[in-house]
């Protein structure tokens, strides 16, 4: 009898724990909120008026002052994290004005704070980036200076409802 007891008891843990491993494996559904961004496992709530422009490969907003670009890189977040620098955006034509340490659905991210001038025009940058041990996500949302004030909340936002579907978006995603 005990050992009828010990195999039932050893047969529920196992199961339990087989269980619980399968569960974490599974992707997570796209919560009704969000929108899957092509090409990735990343999702977001969109600011109102923003749809995806596949020629831009992001989502912008209709009166095209808006947009909100992402990204899934190989390799480390940490390695990712050291090149940016003050100097690096310097030397990609961007002033960095800050960052500030975040979570991110549960991650612990960075949210730099940038502008760049390009085309005659100042451009307001914010990007986040988080990320494990091999993989490293980037978002970036860009809008007009003369924007900012109109778009900085809405942009914030989205960046910061951002969901990462490590083992892909359930079914019914779009």
């Amino acid at each position: 009898m005990a050992d009828a007891r010990r195999s039932l008891a050893t047969a529920l843990v196992l199961a339990l724990v087989l269980g619980g491993c399968a569960a974490a494996r599974a992707p997570r559904p796209l919560p009704e909120t969000h929108t899957l961004f092509p090409g990735t496992r990343v999702s977001l709530a969109l600011p109102e008026g923003f749809r995806h422009d596949p020629g831009l490969g992001a989502f912008e907003s209709a009166d095209r002052q808006g947009a909100i670009f992402a990204s899934e890189l190989p390799g480390s977040v940490y390695s990712t994290l050291r090149s940016f620098s003050a100097e690096a955006f310097q030397r990609s034509g961007m002033r960095l004005h800050g960052h500030e340490r975040v979570r991110v659905d549960g991650w612990p991210a960075r949210l730099y704070r940038a502008s760049q001038a390009a085309r005659g025009a100042e451009l307001a940058r914010w990007v986040l980036v988080f990320g494990d041990s091999s993989t490293s996500v980037v978002l970036t949302a860009v809008a007009p200076e003369e924007a900012r004030p109109a778009l900085e909340a809405p942009l914030l936002a989205a960046l910061r409802s951002v969901q990462w579907h490590r083992q892909g978006a359930a079914a019914g995603a779009p």
